[in-house]
C-alpha cells in the first residue's frame, strides 16, 4: 500500500467516524452562542415545513415572532435549518453542518496544497482556534464560513484562482458570516502590496470582492433600510461588544479569561509567522498584519474606519491567521517545520476549558412553549425563546406586558367569539363575531411590514401597543394580516441580477 493510499484511507476513516459522532452524539457545545444558533435553524425549518420563506421567525419572543436572521448573516441558519428539516432533528443537523465545514477544509487544503494535503488539512483541524470557536463560543456561522475564507486567502497568497468562482465564494462568505467576510477582504486586498504593490493585482483581487458583494445585494440593500427598525447597530456594537474594548491584552475586555489566553496564542503564532515570512513573504506579512489588527497598536485605525466596529472583537483576526499558517508549515525545512508545528499547537496547553450540554432535540413543528422548556432543561436557555438583542424592534419593549395579557397559548384577543382559520409565519387569518366595534389583537409583534385586511379591504393596523391590532366594526368579519416585505427588496434583487449578468465577463483562469 502506497503512502498516498494510506493517507487517503486514514482520512476516509476519520471522516466516517466524524460523521457518525455528528449524527449520534447527543451533545452540543456549551458556548454562549448555542442558544440562538439552535433556535434560528429550528425556526427556518418551521417556516419551510409550512411552505414559507423564513422572513419572519414566528415562535421567537414568546410566540410573538421576530424579524430574525434576515438582519444579520442568514446563510448558516438556512443551511442547518434545511438539514434539520430533512433529518427531523436540529441538533443533529447542526453537528453535521459543522462536521461538513471541517471536511470541506480538508478538501480545500487538498486543492491548494497538493504536495502535502494531509499534513496541511490535519493542522487546520488541529488548530487551537477550532475548539475555541466551535465549543467554547459555539460560533456556528463562523465555523461554517471557514472553508470559504480559507479558499479565498489561499487564492490571494498564491496569486491564482478563478475570478468568477471567487465572486461566488465571496457572496457565500457574506451570507454565512459578514465579520469573516470583512476580515478576509481586508487581508486579501492588502496582499497585493506584498512583496511589491501592483495596480493590476489590486484590480484582480478587488473585483471579485465587489462582484460577490453585489451578488448579495438582495440581502444587504433591504438590510440597510431595515437596520433603523431594530436594535441592530447598538446590539452589535455597544457595551461588551464594543470593538475598541476587546483588543488582545486589553485591560477590560468581554471574557477577559479567554482573551488573555488568546493573547499568548497570538504571541506564539507571531513567532511562527516570522518563521514563515523568511520562506513566504506574502503569507508571513498577512499573518503579522492580522495579529497587529487584533492588538491595541491599531486602535487609531479602528477609530478611523467605522465599519470595523461590526467585528465586535478584534481578536477575531486570529481566525484568518489560523487558516494561513498551516499551508506554509509543511513546506518549511524539516527542523524549522517541527519547531513551527510545536509552536502552532502549543496554545492548546493554555486555551480555556471546554464544555458540553445535552442536545435539546428540537424538531421543526414545536410550539414556543415546547421550545422554551427544552432549551431551559438542556442548558438553562431563556424559556421565552427571545431573539438576539440586535434583532429586537421597538415593540420588544412591550413583550412582558403583552405576554401577561395573552398568556402562553392565546393567539387572538377580540371583542367577541373568534376562530383561527390560518396561522402561518407570513399570513394570519381569523374570523371574528364582534359584539361591538373594537380591535382584534394578534399574537404578533408590531412591525411596519405587516399589512391588514378586513373582509378583503385594506385597513390600517394599530401597532402602538407593541402588537398588530386590527380595528373592526360590530358583526361578522374576516381579518387577514400578511407580510408585505421590505420595499427595498426589488432594488436589491435588480442589483444582484445585474451583478450575475456581469459575471459572464469574468475570465476563467488559473484554477488550482
Amino acid at each position: 500500500m502506497t503512502q498516498a493510499l494510506r493517507h487517503r484511507l486514514f482520512l476516509t476513516l476519520l471522516l466516517l467516524a466524524g460523521a457518525g459522532l455528528a449524527l449520534f452524539l447527543p451533545f452540543l457545545p456549551a458556548g454562549p452562542d448555542i442558544y440562538v444558533h439552535i433556535l434560528w435553524p429550528q425556526q427556518v425549518a418551521r417556516c419551510l415545513a409550512q411552505g414559507q420563506l423564513p422572513l419572519w421567525l414566528p415562535d421567537l419572543n414568546a410566540g410573538f415572532g421576530s424579524p430574525g436572521i434576515r438582519l444579520y448573516s442568514p446563510g448558516g441558519p438556512v443551511v442547518v435549518g434545511v438539514l434539520g428539516l430533512i433529518l427531523g432533528d436540529i441538533g443533529k443537523a447542526l453537528r453535521l453542518a459543522w462536521f461538513g465545514a471541517l471536511a470541506a477544509i480538508l478538501m480545500v487544503a487538498r486543492a491548494w496544497h497538493p504536495k502535502t494535503p494531509t499534513l496541511s488539512g490535519l493542522l487546520l483541524w488541529a488548530s487551537p482556534l477550532v475548539p475555541f470557536l466551535l465549543v467554547y463560543r459555539a460560533a456556528s456561522s463562523e465555523v461554517l464560513a471557514l472553508p470559504l475564507a480559507l479558499w479565498l486567502l489561499e487564492a490571494a497568497v498564491q496569486d491564482r484562482g478563478s475570478a468568477r468562482l471567487e465572486a461566488f465564494l465571496w457572496a457565500g462568505l457574506w451570507l454565512l458570516h459578514a465579520p469573516t467576510f470583512m476580515m478576509t477582504a481586508i487581508l486579501v486586498v492588502l496582499s497585493v502590496g506584498v512583496p511589491k504593490p501592483s495596480v493590476a493585482g489590486f484590480q484582480r483581487r478587488i473585483l471579485p470582492v465587489v462582484a460577490g458583494l453585489a451578488l448579495c445585494a438582495w440581502h444587504w440593500v433591504p438590510l440597510f433600510l431595515e437596520r433603523q427598525l431594530v436594535n441592530l447597530d447598538e446590539g452589535l456594537t455597544s457595551d461588551i461588544f464594543r470593538a475598541t474594548k476587546n483588543f488582545l491584552f486589553s485591560p477590560s475586555p468581554h471574557d477577559a479569561f479567554a482573551v488573555r489566553r488568546l493573547g499568548w496564542l497570538a504571541a506564539a503564532w507571531g513567532i511562527v509567522g516570522l518563521m514563515v515570512w523568511f520562506h513566504d513573504r506574502r503569507r508571513g506579512a498577512l499573518v503579522w498584519i492580522a495579529i497587529l489588527l487584533a492588538t491595541p497598536i491599531t486602535y487609531p485605525l479602528w477609530l478611523a474606519l467605522p465599519p470595523l466596529k461590526y467585528l465586535q472583537f478584534p481578536w477575531r483576526f486570529l481566525t484568518p491567521v489560523s487558516l494561513l499558517l498551516p499551508g506554509a508549515l509543511s513546506s518549511l525545512a524539516t527542523q524549522r517545520r517541527t519547531a513551527a508545528i510545536v509552536l502552532f499547537l502549543l496554545p492548546h496547553l493554555w486555551m480555556p476549558p471546554l464544555g458540553l450540554v445535552r442536545d435539546p432535540a428540537l424538531a421543526a413543528r414545536e410550539s414556543w412553549v415546547e421550545l422554551g422548556e427544552k432549551v431551559f432543561r438542556a442548558f438553562s436557555g431563556n424559556p421565552l425563546v427571545v431573539d438576539a438583542v440586535q434583532n429586537r424592534p421597538a415593540a420588544f419593549s412591550s413583550l412582558a406586558t403583552n405576554l401577561q395579557r395573552f398568556g402562553k397559548e392565546t393567539l387572538v384577543l377580540a371583542p367577541g367569539a373568534v376562530a383561527v382559520q390560518q396561522w402561518q409565519p407570513l399570513r394570519r387569518t381569523v374570523v371574528v363575531e364582534a359584539e361591538h366595534a373594537g380591535v382584534v389583537e394578534l399574537r404578533l409583534l408590531a412591525y411596519p411590514f405587516w399589512r391588514a385586511r378586513v373582509d378583503g379591504k385594506p385597513v390600517v393596523a394599530a401597532m402602538a401597543e407593541g402588537i398588530v391590532a386590527v380595528p373592526v366594526p360590530q358583526g361578522h368579519h374576516r381579518v387577514e394580516v400578511a407580510w408585505s416585505g421590505n420595499p427595498a427588496t426589488p432594488w436589491g434583487w435588480a442589483l444582484a441580477l445585474l451583478a450575475l449578468a456581469a459575471m459572464l465577463a469574468f475570465p476563467r483562469s488559473g484554477k488550482p
